[in-house]
């Protein structure tokens, strides 16, 4: 996975309105990630974790100035779309990229954001 695909700017836009449409009028709850306290994005970490589009590690961190991977961007991003329905109806399914097997954490997360379009392979 890497490049996106068609229309770049269109796309990233697109994600981006349907990200904002998606919080507006929301309420977030009481809860927060030790490592995020007094960091800059905490308010849109706390959001974002209330509306299921990002969580933490299992130890309970956030790790906030870690980047995301493609794996994590393809889950927000369905998550986003409100399409996990449909990732998960691709579970069945077969191998698609050659570095994503089929027990990776968020394969048909991929696939999906793949079947839309929105991200490429490598021709590899």
């Amino acid at each position: 996975m890497g490049a996106f695909s068609g229309n770049r700017c269109f796309k990233t836009s697109l994600v981006l309105v349907l990200i904002l449409v998606f919080l507006l009028n929301t309420v977030i709850p009481a809860f927060a990630f030790p490592d995020v306290e007094e960091h800059w994005a905490q308010q849109d970490i706390t959001l974002l974790t209330a509306k299921g589009l990002i969580g933490g590690y299992p130890d309970g961190s956030f790790r906030p100035e870690r980047g995301v991977t493609r794996a994590e961007f393809a889950r927000m991003l369905i998550s986003a779309l409100n399409m996990e329905e449909s990732a998960w109806a691709l579970e069945g399914g077969s191998q698609l990229f050659r570095d994503v097997p089929l027990t990776h954490w968020a394969r048909v997360y991929i696939q999906l954001a793949w079947e839309l379009g929105i991200v490429a392979g490598y021709k590899d």
